[in-house]
């Protein structure tokens, strides 16, 4: 089990994100952080290949794709990824935890707390 994963400027090969998305989820440990960065595009459509051979994906496909595999978004923030041929990509930062040990259900609601806490690991 890892305690965190990142992806920067992996996901631009990958248009479903899904599989990958939950297989991170399984493979973090409680609380554990996943970081990951995206090309971002305005359409509604859940992923597109851009004429660069990259895929942008929506705000609303990787909000859905989070949520549905279990994670809590900390923050999904749309910035300047890099620069290709002079020009600005625009992209989303995210960063999102796997709540599963502080899932309240005493009320019958998933609430979650997140909270990021210092592991230390051998490598």
């Amino acid at each position: 089990m890892f305690d965190l994963v990142i992806a920067a400027d992996v996901f631009i090969y990958l248009g479903a994100l899904d599989t990958t998305v939950a297989w991170v989820f399984a493979a973090l440990q409680e609380n554990g952080i996943f970081a990951f960065t995206v090309e971002s595009t305005q359409d509604h459509d859940a992923f597109a290949l851009r004429p660069t051979r990259r895929y942008a994906h929506s705000r609303h496909y990787v909000e859905n794709v989070l949520f549905h595999s279990g994670f809590a978004i900390l923050t999904l923030t749309e910035t300047v990824l890099r620069k290709d041929r002079g020009e600005d990509v625009l992209g989303y930062l995210v960063i999102a935890q796997n709540p599963e040990a502080i899932r309240d259900h005493t009320d019958g609601i998933d609430t979650f707390t997140p909270t990021i806490r210092p592991t230390r690991r051998s490598i």
